[in-house]
């Protein structure tokens, strides 16, 4: 999983389910990109499906955490779940 702006901490291991993104205050979106291991494995974001080694759609994000759960589900469609938390942190403007 890469995202588009912004680090990711910790880095992306498959068995690793919880990751933090800071972004800075003028980043309003953000893609995430997901590989799976198997080809036939499927991975959404709020239920929309996403494209190995594509960028998802747009993630708008406002001042403050936004959680995005990529749900992936493995190629037959039944046997292992396994859903990655990536909490999205825009801080507000320094004035």
């Amino acid at each position: 999983m890469t995202v588009s702006s912004g680090t990711m901490s910790p880095s992306f291991r498959n068995d690793t389910y919880f990751y933090t993104v800071n972004v800075l205050t003028s980043v309003t979106a953000v893609t995430l990109t997901i590989t799976p291991i198997s080809n036939n494995a499927v991975c959404r974001i709020s239920g929309t499906a996403l494209v190995s080694g594509i960028a998802s759609a747009p993630i708008t994000l406002s001042v403050g955490s936004r959680v995005v759960i990529i749900n992936c589900i493995a190629q037959d469609g039944s046997t292992l779940t396994l859903n990655y938390n990536c909490t999205i942190v825009r801080p507000p403007c320094k004035i």
